[in-house]
C-alpha cells in the first residue's frame, strides 16, 4: 500500500553549486534507466554531461517535508519558458508531486501567455504520456526525443 502524501508539505529551495552531487544522484536514481535503455550507462560520461548541465541558478531542489526528494529545472526565455528537468526520488513518483509543480509553471505561462517547451527521451514513455495528461502536445521529434509544447 503506498504512503499519503500532503501536497502541501511539498516545497522548493533554490538549489547551490553544493547541490551538484545530490542533483546527480537525483538524475542517476530517477532517470538513469532511461538513458541506460537508450544510450547504455556511461558513468563518466554522464557525470560530464551533468557537470555542464547542472545550473544552480535555475534549478530548485524538491522537498518533501524537511527531506530533499527531487529536483525542478526550467528557464524563462523572453517568449517560452523551457523545462530542462523534472527529477524526483522513486519513492516519491506517482504521487503528483511533478503534476502539482508542472502546474505552478502552467500557471505562469497562462499569465504570461507563452508556451512551455520540453524534450522526452523516446524510450521514457511514461513522462511522455504525464505530460500529455498535462497539455503537452508533440511538436517535433528527434532521433532520441519527443520534442513537446503546451500552448496556453
Amino acid at each position: 500500500m503506498k504512503k499519503k502524501i500532503e501536497i502541501s508539505k511539498v516545497s522548493l529551495r533554490p538549489a547551490t553549486e553544493a547541490d551538484r552531487e545530490f542533483a546527480f544522484n537525483i538524475l542517476k536514481a530517477a532517470f538513469g534507466s532511461y538513458v541506460t535503455l537508450q544510450f547504455g550507462w556511461d558513468e563518466q560520461l554522464q557525470r560530464e554531461i551533468h557537470r555542464q548541465r547542472f545550473r544552480p541558478s535555475s534549478t530548485w531542489i524538491i522537498k518533501y517535508d524537511d527531506r530533499e526528494i527531487g529536483l525542478l529545472a526550467f528557464d524563462r526565455e523572453s517568449d517560452y519558458i523551457r523545462v530542462r528537468q523534472v527529477f524526483l526520488l522513486p519513492d516519491f513518483q506517482g504521487y503528483r508531486i511533478g503534476a502539482h509543480l508542472m502546474k505552478e509553471i502552467l500557471k505562469e505561462s497562462k499569465q504570461k501567455s507563452i508556451p512551455v517547451r520540453l524534450q522526452v527521451l523516446k524510450v521514457n514513455n511514461r513522462a511522455k504520456v504525464f505530460y500529455e495528461r498535462m497539455g503537452f502536445s508533440v511538436i517535433g521529434n528527434t532521433e532520441t526525443h519527443h520534442k513537446m509544447e503546451y500552448e496556453p
